[in-house]
């Protein structure tokens, strides 16, 4: 499987053409990138079938609607196969048609692609399509056990592998010899992996899209030593008891820039040992492992405290409070508690001398019931909001986000306060229920307050005063709280003292 010498010098032909296509339009200064579609030449689908079917390794031209397929023979020329992608990008962008562009499909074998459309007028951060991968097709088809695979714009390409291939000795196969080609490789899991893929934390997933538990890699051929950093990895990954899950082979390839998988929480540390013995202590930072009962943990640079952070987990889980995430990079750690007792246990424990994290610490904490609505605050912090939080869900409002971003206001803390199922926030009743929270549990400073339902009406108030800056914040929404909303500060304002 070794690359000819064009494969590597090559795509350097393609960049530069495709850099160029924008620039080529007869008589005008402005691209195709840039030119209004009504200046572009007029043409129709079949010339555009009668020129493509003259281009090097077209073997049929299908038109059928607005859609085009191109039957390409993968055993012609890679440089041939260059321009050819450099021609059917041309053919559909530089052209106007009386049935707007087409959409131009490109088939070989087991393997399609979509040539990408133009889009006009726009800013220079948008991307343009590139020219289509072709001159790897003579490569990409010579490749063992392939379900399918895809052909994607420049350097790209990706490959679904046939149930039951060994990922790592495909892949250690596949690199021999370098070439201009980044290529994606997706593999289902087999039955021994499907446990541990379908069991990790849904931030981390399995899925690949289709339903199917999945593993991944992502290779860069042009890399010098690719196929040794693969070999090293793997053997780490084996020797940490872990299974690879997505593994990026594109950057730095003396970092791993990876995610593995193991059976439980106990396992992690384990494997920050092995790599950590094999890569140095600060090249983790790429690096995550997953435990299919739950935990998450991002190995950060080395500088953090491993060790004080999963004695804190183990504190955690010995009182019923799940530790979900820990990003040893970002110093954080992500919690989840079923009731306000939980809550109030973990302030305790925050507060005592057993507390084994510094206070600097960010402690992020969600309800069960409505995971995706979280507090999160230094650890410190969290002694002084605790009462607060639990006593809106024990009134029934377990959708609450709580942080220090307060923008410009000059507030202390951020309380966002959704509905739920027990409490709409439109309704007198639950607003007198969220005014008693608010009023009566005690809490310091100011807070920004925003109730995030119609209108989302927002103000900034303190424990006992009226609402200041009282207005609806939605995007879009006359800021003037009126209806629902007015009655609610209204409320909110005769309670003040």
């Amino acid at each position: 499987m070794s690359s000819t010498p064009h494969s590597v010098h090559r795509p350097r032909r393609l960049r530069i053409a495709a850099a160029l296509l924008c620039l080529l339009l007869t008589g005008s200064a402005l691209s195709a990138c840039t030119q209004s579609a009504t200046l572009l030449p007029e043409s129709t689908y079949a010339d555009l079938v009668t020129e493509v079917e003259g281009l090097a390794g077209v073997t049929a031209v299908m038109p059928a609607g607005t859609v085009v397929t191109v039957t390409i023979d993968a055993d012609t020329d890679p440089d041939a196969l260059d321009d050819t992608a450099t021609a059917l990008l041309t053919r559909v962008n530089d052209y106007r048609y009386p049935q707007g562009p087409p959409e131009m499909k490109v088939e070989s074998g087991r393997f399609t692609g979509t040539v990408g459309h133009t889009v006009r007028n726009a800013p220079a951060s948008v991307p343009q399509p590139g020219p289509l991968n072709l001159s790897q097709l003579p490569f990409l088809t010579s490749l063992p056990d392939v379900a399918d695979g895809e052909i994607g714009e420049n350097m790209n390409a990706s490959v679904t592998l046939a149930s039951g291939t060994d990922m790592r000795s495909w892949l250690t196969d596949a690199t021999t010899g370098q070439r201009q080609l980044v290529l994606s490789v997706r593999r289902a899991a087999s039955a021994d992996e499907v446990d541990l893929v379908e069991h990790g934390p849904g931030s981390v997933g399995g899925d690949a899209g289709d339903g199917e538990p999945s593993i991944s890699a992502r290779v860069d051929m042009s890399e010098p030593g690719v196929q040794d950093a693969i070999t090293r990895f793997c053997d780490t990954a084996e020797r940490a008891g872990s299974l690879p899950f997505t593994v990026q082979w594109t950057h730095s390839l003396e970092r791993p820039n990876a995610t593995v998988l193991v059976a439980h929480d106990a396992d992690i540390p384990d494997v920050r040992d092995v790599f950590t013995a094999e890569y140095g202590t600060g090249e983790l930072s790429d690096l995550t492992a997953v435990s299919a009962e739950g935990l998450s943990v991002e190995f950060g640079d080395g500088r953090a405290d491993t060790d004080a952070y999963f004695q804190a987990r183990d504190l955690l889980a010995e009182r019923g409070i799940t530790v979900e995430h820990i990003a040893l990079n970002r110093q954080s750690i992500d919690v989840v508690t079923p009731t306000s007792t939980e809550l109030h246990v973990l302030a305790d424990l925050i507060a005592g001398s057993q507390w084994p994290l510094p206070g600097d610490v960010t402690l992020t904490v969600s309800n069960t019931a409505h995971p995706a609505d979280s507090a999160s605050f230094p650890a410190t912090d969290w002694p002084a909001h605790a009462d607060l939080l639990a006593a809106l869900w024990d009134a029934g409002f377990t959708a609450v986000r709580m942080s220090t971003s307060v923008g410009g206001t000059g507030a202390d803390f951020r309380l966002d306060v959704h509905r739920t199922d027990g409490q709409d926030l439109t309704r007198a009743a639950s607003q007198e229920v969220l005014i008693e929270v608010l009023r009566d549990t005690g809490w310091d400073g100011t807070a920004l307050i925003t109730l995030a339902a119609e209108g989302h009406p927002s103000f900034t108030a303190t424990e006992r005063g009226k609402a200041t800056g009282a207005r609806m914040s939605l995007h879009g929404v006359d800021p003037k709280p009126s209806g629902w909303a007015k009655e609610f500060f209204d409320r909110f304002d005769a309670t003040a003292s």
